[in-house]
Order: structure tokens, then sequence, then C-alpha cells
């Protein structure tokens, strides 16, 4: 119980750092990737934006006018001109609300490009004096950019862009390959840090769930201890008991109070007898054999056929033959036993309990099935708790104390199984399944 209470906080604990964690790589590439896009993007518009397809006019000789009776270009018309290269968007936001890069990015840069006419004719191809792409390279990699019909996006190593010209149609790129490396470099090593961290956490969560759960253990065990002690300790008196009522009753004979003392006496061995038995069954490791389950549950089930008679009920039966598992005989006919126990003191009057044994997978699954109320959702992992009665007065009507199920379950525990329960159709059905031999 301890250490599957200690595996769920390690793994609750893994499981918030974990989450944490790839959100936080999430979080920093998609931002990388959004900023480095966002950058790009306004990269090649600024180079559209800038881009001529005619030849930049050659220098003219200072004093010249041109032929249509232009001042002459002084040299401060000169500097004036130099300043402000024609096509040159002003210094303001771009189309996507963000401030313009840096000249020195974008003259770092590298833009390839190819102007088409309408009929598909190459005008022009600029690849930026890059010995990387040839002119006959550029234009094929414009040519299928423009086979995407989209302005903007990826293409391999590439991003691109391509504007549409009243006269001619221009495809742009560059090679993101380096910004990609980038942003995998930086999801890299936040991942190998990651990695290496979320490693020391769960060490770190390995031993401080220890010493978290060692004091709820220690006090377990001592809770089961005294229960154990307490049992044996109280055999005594309530053997001396009945010791001195049946003499008594020899003596003076047969009254009420004697009766009295006589029940509660029985009851109290009984329920003192159950704390034992689950107190042995929890502490003690029996010793496991091959058991054919077939045949010990059909011998456990006969006893009972004349208590159901008695009560208006019938025993069915749907066992497989050579079923085995490996356990201890003793504890699994006292599971048999109470389960049988349970539905006939539960089931309604003249109705049919089946039992049924069967091989499903690697597991043998045992289930009793009788006729009687559906238990509520809400109770019926707390049934299989100790002294749980389902009422709030806890009465002990029938002999029982809320310990039978309780047993049952730390037997199927101790055979590496599970008991559950279903309820439908007006039937409550008990399982347990145990692995096979």
């Amino acid at each position: 119980m301890f250490k599957k209470s200690r595996i769920k906080i390690i793994g609750l604990v893994m499981s918030v750092i974990i989450a944490f964690f790839s959100g936080m790589i999430a979080v920093i590439y998609t931002s990388s990737y959004a900023d480095i896009t966002a950058q790009n993007h306004s990269l090649l518009l600024r180079y559209a934006d800038r881009y001529s397809l005619n030849e930049e006019k050659k220098a003219k000789p200072q004093g010249q006018t041109n032929n249509r009776g232009d001042k002459k270009d002084t040299p401060e018309n000169a500097a004036n001109m130099s300043r402000k290269p024609d096509n040159v968007p002003p210094d303001e936001k771009d189309r996507n609300g963000r401030e313009p890069e840096r000249n020195e990015i974008y003259n770092s840069v590298n833009f390839y490009s190819a102007a088409f006419a309408e009929n598909g004719q190459t005008l022009k191809i600029d690849t930026s004096n890059s010995q990387k792409y040839d002119e006959e390279t550029v234009d094929q990699i414009c040519r299928e950019i423009l086979g995407f019909n989209k302005e903007f996006g990826h293409y391999k190593s590439y991003v691109y862009i391509v504007k549409t010209h009243s006269e001619y149609t221009l495809a742009v790129f560059m090679d993101n390959a380096v910004a990609s490396d980038n942003i995998k470099t930086l999801v890299r090593y936040t991942a190998i840090f990651g990695c290496t961290g979320i490693i020391f956490v769960f060490i770190l969560s390995f031993f401080l769930s220890g010493i978290i759960m060692r004091p709820l253990e220690e006090s377990y065990k001592k809770q089961k201890q005294f229960i154990s002690d307490a049992g044996h300790e109280l055999k005594t008196p309530v053997a001396v008991i009945a010791a001195n009522a049946e003499l008594l009753s020899d003596d003076i004979g047969q009254n009420v109070w004697l009766s009295n003392i006589c029940y509660e006496n029985e009851k109290m061995s009984l329920l003192i007898k159950q704390l034992l038995e689950l107190s042995k069954t929890e502490n003690t490791s029996a010793v496991f054999e091959d058991i054919d389950l077939s045949r010990l549950a059909m011998g456990e089930a006969l006893p009972f056929e004349s208590i159901a008679f008695e009560k208006g009920l019938e025993l069915e039966y749907d066992i497989d033959e050579n079923i085995h598992v490996s356990g201890s005989s003793v504890q699994l006919k006292q599971l048999i036993a109470i389960m049988i126990d349970n539905a006939v003191q539960h089931s309604d009057k003249k109705g049919t309990i089946t039992l049924s044994l069967k091989a499903s997978g690697k597991n043998a699954v045992f289930s009793v099935k009788n006729p009687g109320e559906e238990i509520p959702p809400e109770m019926r992992e707390k049934i299989f708790e100790r002294f749980y009665r389902g009422d709030a007065s806890h009465t002990d009507k029938g002999g029982h104390y809320g310990l039978g199920l309780a047993i049952a379950k730390a037997v199927a525990q101790a055979h590496k199984g599970k008991i559950n329960v279903k309820c439908e159709c007006g039937k409550v059905e008990f399982l347990v399944n145990i692995p096979i031999i």
C-alpha cells in the first residue's frame, strides 16, 4: 500500500515537472520561431519594396543637365540622392506592426530573386554576388516558389516572398538554414539541461517521498501490531467469560441476563477471530503452492447450499475445470467462503446466487453474483475498508462487523490479484482476479 502511495507521489511530481518543462520548450520554440519568421518576412518585404527592375542610371558628370532640363547635379544634390535612394520605404512600422530591422542585419543577408513576365519569361535574376547559388539555380528555385501560389512561406531551408507588380512578378528567397540551426541548437540544449534537471528532481523526489512515507508506514505497522496484540490479549478474558457463564448456567439455570452475556460474548469472540485473521493475512507471508482453484471453489461452496436453502435461495454453478493458481489453500478457502457468505446474507429472498470461475487471459476470474439492492457508486470502494457497513449505525445484525470484505481484499492482494464489485440489472457481482500458473 505504501509502495503504491510512494509511486503515486513520485509520479505526480514528475508529471508536473515534465508538463512544465514541455510547456517551457514549446513556448521557447514557438516564440523564437514566430520572432524569426516575422523578422524574415520584414527583411524580404523590405527587399521587395526596394527592388527595381530597371538598371540604375549611371552617374552623370557634375554640372550636366538631363534631357528634361533638370538642374545641374551639384555635390549637394548628389549627396541628397545618395541618402535617399529610389523605392526605399520610410523608417516606420511595417504592415505587421513591427519595427523595421536594423540596416546591419539587412545588409548582412544574401537575397536571391528573379523577376518574371506574365508569359513566364525570366526578366532579371539577382544572386547577390554569392557563389552559393548561380543564376540557373536561383531561377529554378524561384519558379518552384511561384508554383505554391503563396505570398509568404517556407520551402526546404528557404524563406520566400512573392510580390506581384503590374509589369512583372518578383520572387525573393533567402537561406534560413542558419536561423533554423540556431533554433534547433537552442531547443537541443534546453532539452539536455531540462532532462538533466528532471533526472535530478526524480532522484530528489524518490528520497523525499521515502522520508514522507516513513512515519505513516511506521504508524500503520504499529496499528496493525496493536490489533494483533489486542486480539490475542482479548482471547483469554473472552474464553474465561464463556467458561464462567457455562458454569453459572449449570448452577442457576438459564435466564435472560445470562443469555445476554453469552450472546455478547460470542459476538466478541467472533470479532476477535476476524481481527486476528485480518492481521494474519496482512502481516504473514503464506507458503504458496499449486492450487486447483476449480476443485477448491466447488468444495468450499457445497456447505453453503443448506444455508442458502433455508433463506429460499439457490446456488448455481458455472465453474470451469483445471484452473490452477499459485497460492495458499487456507487463504483462498477463506476468500471464497467470505464472498459466498456475503452473497447469501445480502441476497433478496427466493433468488439465485451464481458462482462462476473462468480463465480470462492470464487470470482466473472467480465471481459471485446475487440478486440484491444496487450498491451506490460512492460506496463501492469503501465496502472493502475495515468496519465499513454501508449504514451510519454500524449495526451488528447477523454477526458481521465489516471485516469480511477487508479480509477478502487482503487475500486477493496477497495473491497479486484484485477484487471489485459491479452492479447492474438488479444484480450485485463481486469478482476476484488471480494470476494463473
